[in-house]
Order: structure tokens, then sequence, then C-alpha cells
């Protein structure tokens, strides 16, 4: 079974998609994408955002630094 990431997408490589009890998160890199859940009763959803735009351009310098041959494009849909 092949999961297919949908939803805005809120940073490079990060898709937000918000659910019936959780927010779902698609994050990675260009080699892997992942998928996380956060709890919608426990969740601010502006503070998710700020977060994981912190959080990938974090996994961008650590990223390119790892991989400087590998471009990192925005992704599309």
């Amino acid at each position: 079974m092949k999961l297919q990431p949908k939803g805005e997408l809120v940073a490079d490589y990060t898709l937000l998609h918000e659910g019936r009890k959780y927010f779902n998160i698609w994050i990675g890199n260009p080699f892997y994408i992942s998928l996380i859940q956060f709890n919608k009763n426990t969740t601010d959803k502006n503070l998710l955002i700020q977060s994981i735009k912190s959080d990938q351009s974090r996994e961008k310098k650590r990223f390119t630094k790892q991989f400087p041959e590998v471009e990192w494009k925005t992704m599309s849909f």
C-alpha cells in the first residue's frame, strides 16, 4: 500500500492536513517524507505551523551541508 500525502503546503517538503481528530503532518526532505499526527484538542494550529517552519529551516541547513550535490527544491503536487 502506498500512502499519498495531501494537505496544504506550509514549508518545503511539509504538508498539513486537518482531519477530524488529528493534524496530519507530512514532513521530510528530498529523500523521504513521513507522517506525524498531532491531536487537535491539545495542539494550536498556528503554533504548529510556526514550529514546522522552524524545524524545516534547520533540516534544510543540515541536509544541504550533508548532501551538497542534492538540490533542495520546493515540493509540488
